[in-house]
């Protein structure tokens, strides 16, 4: 939390200006595109969940593109969370409500098959095994709803710890950890995320609907 809130100001312009992050905008256009082709009526709930929603860079976006939709996000950092509050558009908030929560905590307080989607844009990568947080995403989500999320890859077929410091996965660990639920994974599309250092960090945006 201390690291997060310590950032918090300098946040959005080091990592979208200065690291060229595209993340949250990966996430929110996958989400759209499966919502527009989905013959599912999930999306009607018009609850999503953006976990580790940070300053809320893809509730802006995500709310621009679904102005009736109720958005809930979660983040660890209270001055993160304070700026995610504060986001409006046209005068209306962005978020419903803005939790300063760990992400497994919160989701063990959302009602069952209740979401439409649960967004994570540069979240996981902190988290390294998110077993227990996919299982109650599993819980959460609405029948044919929607998780879209973003991870930074490893090269080994697990996940471990990479040189930056955050958490690498693979597509065999992350096909292995969703394999006792009833996921189907809708995409895996390999991109370039960020910049570390001059050079570009490999990733791919996820999307796993329940069944």
């Amino acid at each position: 939390e201390e690291l997060f809130d310590g950032y918090s100001n300098r946040f959005e312009n080091e990592l979208v200006n200065d690291l060229e992050y595209k993340g949250h905008l990966l996430v929110v256009n996958s989400l759209m595109e499966v919502w527009a082709v989905s013959s599912s009526t999930c999306n009607n709930a018009q609850m999503v969940v953006d976990l580790g929603c940070g300053t809320g860079l893809a509730g802006v976006i995500l709310k621009e593109k679904n102005p009736d939709i109720s958005i809930m996000g979660v983040d660890l950092s209270s001055k993160m969370v304070q700026i995610a509050k504060s986001r409006t558009i046209d005068r209306v908030s962005v978020y419903s409500q803005v939790f300063q929560q760990d992400a497994l905590s919160f989701l063990k307080d959302v009602q069952s098959n209740n979401l439409a989607a649960v967004v994570a844009s540069d979240f996981l990568l902190y988290v390294g095994d998110f077993g227990e947080i996919l299982k109650e995403i599993v819980r959460t989500l609405a029948r044919e709803g929607f998780f879209v999320f973003t991870v930074e890859l490893i090269e080994t077929p697990g996940m471990g710890l990479l040189k930056s410091g955050r958490f690498g996965h693979s597509r065999a660990y992350i096909e292995d950890l969703a394999s006792p639920y009833r996921l189907r994974m809708i995409e895996w599309k390999e991109e370039t995320l960020r910049k570390q250092r001059g050079d570009n960090v490999a990733g791919a945006v996820v999307t796993f609907q329940k069944f």
